[in-house]
């Protein structure tokens, strides 16, 4: 069972930033001053990541959803153009070790290793000219 806390925590920053503004009042520009807030630390927000600022707007879009569906608000500000541009899930960016390549003592070390601890490493491999 997946945790209820991060989802918690998104709605949470949500409602800081907005106090009692009514819902119907929330458009994709109010989306994107949240996320400017939340990626600056400003408007009562504690400044966070990238990834952080992606992870809470799609966890925010689904009571948008619902409320659609239960006929509580007419649209959601998160339609398919406004949701691409707000998550930006591929354009994060990656840690310098997570896109390095591996120097040959390193690719036997990993191997060697995996061998005495009987762990079968799944590897992306490419060749080199």
């Amino acid at each position: 069972m997946k945790s209820v806390k991060p989802a918690h925590y998104a709605l949470d920053a949500l409602l800081k930033f907005y106090g009692d503004k009514d819902i119907r009042k929330i458009d994709a520009d109010a989306l994107r001053d949240y996320k400017v807030a939340r990626l600056t630390g400003t408007n009562k927000l504690s400044k966070v990541k990238l990834a952080t600022v992606d992870r809470e707007l799609s966890k925010l879009r689904k009571p948008f959803n619902v409320a659609v569906s239960k006929r509580w608000l007419v649209s959601s500000p998160f339609t398919k153009e406004v949701s691409k541009e707000l998550i930006q899930e591929g354009d994060e960016t990656p840690s310098a070790i997570s896109i390095r390549e591996l120097s040959d003592d390193e690719v036997q070390r990993v191997m060697t290793a995996s061998i005495l601890l009987n762990i079968v490493i799944p590897f992306r491999c490419s060749l080199r000219p």
